[in-house]
């Protein structure tokens, strides 16, 4: 078990994303004859317990990647939110959506770039869905 963002939590992300999404971005890049690429910052703010966490998501030349820390430079989205949402929409509870429309989840940044990756991204499935089986997550106390 790994505990929602932690590192060990990171890793497994990373780990997730090496095994499964060079095949599935392969055959979606084969049948295209192209590969989009897009990058994604996501920002889970701190609070009185726990520092930012922060990691990037890169999908470019039919490769996907996890990586701590920001994305270097040049355009991509980021995404915000604190941890309480962070883990509402990991354990599937809220979906983006719905973060993005009650100010949960702030999106910044190239969504034309994003818009173009859908189909690639849509082709990974539920990538993390093993991670999310293995992580134990914090029990929140209601309306906090």
């Amino acid at each position: 078990m790994v505990a929602f963002l932690s590192p060990e939590w990171l890793a497994a992300m990373a780990a997730a994303a090496q095994i499964r999404a060079e095949e599935a971005t392969g055959e979606r890049a084969a049948a295209s004859g192209a590969a989009p690429s897009v990058t994604v910052t996501i920002t889970v703010a701190g609070d009185d317990a726990h520092g930012p966490v922060v990691w990037h998501v890169a999908l470019a030349e039919a490769r996907m990647s996890v990586v701590v820390g920001a994305a270097p430079a040049g355009p991509g989205i980021s995404i915000t939110t604190d941890r309480r949402t962070a883990g509402a929409l990991a354990r599937g509870e809220l979906n983006a959506q719905s973060a993005l429309d009650t100010n949960r989840l702030i999106l910044r940044g190239n969504l034309a770039a994003l818009a173009a990756a859908r189909g690639a991204l849509e082709a990974l499935g539920d990538l993390f869905g093993a991670v999310r089986a293995t992580t134990t997550f914090p029990v929140e106390a209601p309306g906090g």
